[in-house]
């Protein structure tokens, strides 16, 4: 799919259970913890939330990530993303994070704008049945 729609989302936290409880009383979200052990960090555990439709949506920790508390990462979807993060490039943009695989088999990348905005790409290579 390249559609170039809104994939993915991850809110920054600094405590995933408060801001976990804050979503679901807000607007009903039940986040599931996924362990995503890496060699960076063995213990990390994903918080996501995944509607029947629309956009899915995670917390972000901010102790170890490139983004900070207050800040959203969206997500796009893109049918290449080497080609889209070369793209960025040449545009005078800049990859932060170049094409990596994530749990699951689909993979993502993650770019600067001009203006220092961070967005990143998934490029899907399953779909769910």
């Amino acid at each position: 799919m390249a559609d170039h729609s809104i994939n993915h989302i991850e809110i920054s936290t600094t405590n995933p259970t408060i801001s976990g409880k804050f979503y679901k009383e807000l607007f009903g979200w039940n986040f599931v913890a996924i362990p995503v052990p890496s060699p960076d960090d063995p213990n990390m555990v994903y918080h996501m939330y995944s509607p029947e439709s629309g956009a899915s949506i995670a917390f972000s920790l901010v102790d170890n990530q490139m983004v900070k508390a207050g800040q959203i990462l969206p997500y796009f979807t893109t049918a290449d993303v080497e080609g889209t993060l070369a793209q960025v490039s040449s545009l005078g943009g800049k990859t932060i994070l170049p094409k990596m695989e994530i749990p699951g088999g689909d993979f993502i990348g993650i770019f600067s704008d001009p203006v220092g905005n961070l967005v990143g790409v998934i490029e899907q290579t399953h779909h769910a049945a």
